[in-house]
């Protein structure tokens, strides 16, 4: 069997790292909202370094969130998703191998809008992405060996940033696209040799719509 170690119970500290962002989350979203957002990548890429050394990966995002105002130019947000991280390789045994890595995420940041026409802003964002992750599938080229799939808990703190410009649809619907990327702050896994660093570039489409004044 090839030399690839998955962690299968949950990590003590991630779980209470969750735990808590969730609360943060749920306090978040008792507020009154401005907007509620739903927000994907339709292209990411990017570098992620491993314990034996870089890979190329393809990546992606999902999320779902509220953004709330905080003077006429200014709102943070808060959100909930899905983000997932693929890349191949070769085991130690020369059996080279396809892996998939899913993640919920927890996304919070800070945007400021500056104004271009009545009906179309501009803006950059900064924050965090918290990222947990759910299961790891390693799929081998080889009939003789068997495909695994294991729960791989583990935690990383991503910083991101984008900018692009946000247009309006109707009346308190938005559309808006974006670029940028994030990169990695902090990761915490049980097994060093799973941790996984990723620098990555994303473009974004963002829907939003108006919930209140």
């Amino acid at each position: 069997m090839p030399d690839v170690k998955i962690i299968r119970h949950l990590y003590p500290s991630t779980m209470y790292k969750f735990i808590s962002w969730m609360i943060i989350l749920f306090l978040c979203l008792n507020v009154k909202a401005q907007e509620i957002k739903v927000s994907s990548s339709l292209i990411g890429f990017g570098t992620a370094k491993l314990e034996n050394g870089k890979k190329l990966v393809q990546t992606r995002f999902f999320d779902l969130g509220y953004e709330k105002m905080i003077d006429y130019f200014w709102r943070w947000r808060v959100g909930i998703g899905y983000s997932d991280i693929k890349y191949d390789g070769v085991t130690k045994t020369t059996v080279e191998y396809y892996r998939h890595k899913k993640f919920l995420t927890l996304p919070m940041a800070i945007r400021k809008y500056f104004s271009v026409s009545k009906k179309t802003e501009a803006y950059v964002e900064f924050g965090v992405f918290n990222r947990y992750e759910v299961t790891d599938k390693i799929d081998f080229n080889d009939p003789a060996e068997k495909d695994v799939s294991y729960t791989n808990n583990g935690y990383a703190l991503d910083l991101h940033g984008f900018g692009g410009f946000k247009t309006q649809l109707g009346k308190r619907s938005t559309i808006d696209i974006g670029i940028g990327g994030m990169k990695n702050l902090l990761t915490r896994y049980k097994i060093s040799q799973n941790k996984i660093r990723v620098l990555a570039s994303y473009i974004t489409l963002t829907l939003s719509k108006k919930i209140s004044r």
